[in-house]
């Protein structure tokens, strides 16, 4: 048996919380714990513990249970070499705290807590910080135990915005997913960008995406020297957004990705940034955009590299702007050198008659079409390999 992680999960449920009137509503929360300390601790294999996985859901305040949690920890903690850690802590009850409400509460709880945890676990250099439902409490732990750790991490995985102590710096990360989001009187965490390795930001406008790893005030350049993949998701629509990657001045950042070797972009927006004023290298793994029609007319001057995997998904979005179709011809017809170029196309009946993709490889079409107009459509792709629907072909009326 492999004692390489060790497990506690502490639930809080209510048998029914849908029926008013249901007497079980007045009875004690029924409490689960799963762990496996105990057995790690009988069987003396203390010693091959590398990860730990802590979940705690509760309805009310959750710091009694990080103190049980952290009380059990203690038999075997002097007796392990801990490198990677996953926590999650949801409280019902808090869901819907801000943030500096949730400081001002909590500040003492969470900082006893994440010192305890890094007490018992100072090796730490592999940080995963999950949700259940964005909370403030959660917010507050995480960017607490993050910046504990921050010199010595090598990966950090957040699922939400942490709320991190003024001036922390992670300098040695390598792999890190972010969620960015705006928290009203608190700063971004300052993230070395040369040795990234892999970098997936979700969410933020796009003054703030890039905010982290700005550590010149006079610079208008970022470089990711190192990073080889990039994933960027943004689904936060603002139409007055003027689509620029701001600088604090206007201007827009500059960033330089020399050494990337797979790019995947996917927004909401009528805008795309960061292909825009990205520096990207001449020659590429793999770039898959996702991203409305409206938005590759954004990107109508931009030469993407060559590639040997090139993937385009194509939405309505909000509109029916028909402006981006003469891009997505001619990125595609740019791709001929390409090993394979995809193209997913959803919600758009109108749009498979318009593409004039010859170097198309493999096509997904995920909106209604018309039966003549397809058979055309593919008859003029002597490179498609695969074809695949997920919808109904209409007929003749």
């Amino acid at each position: 048996m492999v004692y390489n992680c060790v497990f506690v999960k502490f639930g809080e449920y209510l048998e029914s919380r849908e029926d008013p009137h249901n007497p079980l509503l007045e009875a004690p929360p029924d409490v689960l714990v799963k762990t496996n300390l105990d057995l790690v601790a009988m069987v003396g294999r203390a010693r091959a513990v590398k990860r730990v996985e802590i979940d705690v859901f509760c309805l009310g305040d959750p710091f009694p249970w990080w103190r049980d949690i952290i009380q059990r920890m203690r038999a075997v903690a002097s007796k392990w070499r801990v490198v990677e850690l996953r926590v999650i802590t949801y409280s019902q009850s808090y869901e819907s705290i801000h943030s500096d409400r949730a400081v001002d509460q909590f500040a003492d709880d969470v900082a006893e807590t994440c010192d305890a945890l890094t007490t018992l676990m100072p090796d730490v250099n592999h940080l995963e910080c999950d949700i259940h439902y964005s909370n403030a409490i959660a917010q507050l732990l995480y960017g607490r135990l993050a910046s504990l750790y921050a010199k010595q991490l090598l990966w950090f995985d957040s699922e939400d915005s942490i709320i991190t102590p003024p001036g922390c710096q992670f300098p040695g990360l390598k792999w890190l997913r972010l969620k960015h989001r705006s928290l009203a009187g608190h700063q971004f965490p300052q993230i070395a960008s040369g040795g990234l390795v892999n970098l997936r930001l979700f969410g933020g406008l796009p003054n703030q995406s890039w905010m982290p790893f700005s550590t010149d005030d006079d610079s208008q350049v970022i470089e990711f020297t190192n990073l080889k993949r990039l994933h960027v998701v943004r689904s936060d629509p603002r139409p007055y957004d003027d689509g620029t990657v701001h600088y604090r001045d206007g201007h827009p950042w500059e960033l330089h990705f020399p050494s990337l070797e797979s790019l995947s972009i996917s927004t909401d927006e009528e805008i795309c940034p960061l292909l825009k004023y990205a520096v990207l290298p001449p020659r590429m793994e793999s770039i898959s955009i996702d991203i409305v029609l409206a938005a590759y007319k954004d990107i109508e001057d931009v030469v993407l590299p060559e590639t040997k995997h090139l993937s385009l998904r194509i939405n309505s979005g909000y509109g029916g702007d028909m402006s981006g179709l003469s891009v997505i011809n001619r990125i595609v017809e740019g791709a001929h050198g390409s090993e394979t170029v995809e193209m997913t196309i959803e919600d758009i009946d109108y749009l498979v008659p318009e593409i004039t993709c010859t170097a198309l490889t493999q096509l997904e079409v995920r909106a209604m079409a018309c039966v003549d107009d397809m058979l055309v459509f593919i008859d003029r792709l002597p490179n498609l390999i695969e074809l695949t629907f997920f919808t109904k072909c209409l007929g003749d009326p």
